[in-house]
């Protein structure tokens, strides 16, 4: 969305252009319908820029709170650099993440861990992991 503001400064005519920035927050299925999670970031022409964060809330527990570190980067809405992504069963009691790094062509490669916690333990463990390689057109796991 363009915002187009015209002003009028001693007889000349600006048009200043503002491309409008907003914040978004996309549902995550969760194995416990009492929990969610959402992904915030920042938008520009449809694309997704800039940093994405996780939020996760649990309405049993009445609790709010931000995994700052959480998401990635996102350049012309692809996703690049170091990336912490949640794994599709993710709650409360099953924190699984996978934390590792996509390409300038928006594919995993290098070393990609597996981490988990549980809801009584704040850090994470790495529980398993493997390296991404191979070719252009496909990611190829190499290992467990």
């Amino acid at each position: 969305m363009e915002i187009r503001l015209l002003l009028w400064i001693q007889n000349i005519q600006r048009i200043l252009v503002d491309t409008t920035y907003w914040r978004s927050a996309i549902y995550f299925q969760t194995m416990d319908s009492q929990a969610k999670v959402f992904q915030t970031g920042e938008y520009l022409n449809n694309l997704r820029i800039g940093n994405q964060n996780y939020i996760f809330c649990d309405k049993k527990l009445q609790l709010s709170y931000q995994f700052f570190r959480g998401g990635g980067w996102y350049k012309d809405g692809k996703k690049q650099g170091k990336w912490i992504e949640l794994d599709e069963n993710f709650s409360m009691m099953s924190q699984v993440t996978y934390n590792g790094e996509y390409s300038m062509k928006c594919m995993k490669v290098g070393k990609w861990d597996i981490g988990c916690c549980d809801s009584w333990n704040t850090a994470y463990k790495q529980i398993g992991g493997g390296t991404y390689g191979g070719g252009v057109k496909d990611q190829i796991k190499i290992g467990r």
